[in-house]
C-alpha cells in the first residue's frame, strides 16, 4: 500500500521511532529473553532496512514476534 503521494514521513520522526523502541523493550522484558542487541539497535537495523511505513511497521511486528517465539522455546526446552 503506497503511503500517499508526498507520503507519510510520521514513521520517520524521533518520538514515533522511541515509541517502537520502548514496545520492543517491553516485549524482550516480557519474554525474560536477554539479547545480543539493544532494542534501539534492533529499530535501528529495522529503520535502516525499511523503505515505508507499512514495511516498517511488518518488520518491527516480525521482530516481536520472534522475540516472543524465542521465549516459548526456551521455556519448552
Amino acid at each position: 500500500m503506497a503511503d500517499g503521494v508526498q507520503g507519510d514521513q510520521s514513521w520517520r520522526t524521533q518520538p514515533f521511532r522511541q515509541n517502537v523502541q520502548s514496545k520492543i523493550e517491553e516485549a524482550i522484558r516480557q519474554a525474560a529473553n536477554p539479547t545480543f542487541k539493544t532494542a534501539a539497535e534492533m529499530e535501528n537495523h529495522v529503520f535502516q532496512k525499511a523503505r515505508s511505513k507499512d514495511e516498517y511497521l511488518s518488520y518491527v511486528a516480525r521482530l516481536i514476534i520472534h522475540v516472543r517465539e524465542m521465549s516459548r522455546r526456551r521455556a519448552e526446552e
